[in-house]
């Protein structure tokens, strides 16, 4: 009979509480102040933004929002004392990385992500 695997622990609930906010209130903000700047720097109402500009600035920039959020989510949860234990205590039941390493491997998905989707967003607003 094979042996069971321990579940790990679920991250608490204080997690989504923060991250939510941040993903999607920041997702949209950003998208639509780029899609804002593109129309004016275009001169063209934003409903008059072509599709292939929009998906171009769109979605790339979407893309870069998710490891920039992640980063904001755990300066906010290191910030606010009793988040920060309780993630603290998460991180070491599940043996997890901590606070600086988490912000590493954020920091260097963020330039590999930046590296692809900068350029597109730049397209985006040439073509």
């Amino acid at each position: 009979m094979a042996q069971k695997t321990p579940k790990s622990k679920k991250k608490p609930l204080v997690y989504l509480a923060i991250i939510l906010p941040i993903l999607g209130f920041g997702s949209v903000s950003l998208v639509c102040a780029l899609i804002v700047a593109y129309s004016r720097i275009k001169g063209i109402p934003r409903s008059g933004v072509p599709n292939l500009n929009g998906i171009l600035i769109s979605l790339p920039a979407l893309v870069l929002w998710v490891p920039i959020s992640l980063f904001l989510t755990n300066l906010v949860l290191f910030c606010v004392a009793p988040l920060r234990r309780a993630a603290e205590r998460y991180a070491i039941q599940a043996e997890r990385p901590g606070f600086i390493e988490s912000q590493e491997d954020l920091m260097k998905l963020l330039f590999v992500v930046a590296l692809i989707c900068i350029p597109l967003i730049v397209l985006g607003f040439v073509l």
